[in-house]
């Protein structure tokens, strides 16, 4: 099985068992925390990058 069929049933067995209000607040953190994620992913890229290059420069020697 794939595992954001799992994700999403266990969001919806979450959302059923707090109530709406609990579960749009939880979804709420959720959205947030990925946001925190991309952001943090978008700061790092450029950094990761340029490592690779040194790595892919180095091994061209």
């Amino acid at each position: 099985m794939n595992l954001s069929f799992f994700f999403v049933v266990f969001i919806v067995v979450i959302m059923t068992l707090t109530g709406q209000s609990e579960g749009k607040k939880f979804l709420k953190s959720l959205e947030k925390m990925g946001k925190n994620i991309g952001k943090a992913a978008a700061k790092a890229l450029p950094i990761i990058d340029g490592y690779a290059r040194v790595a892919r420069d180095l091994r061209d020697l």
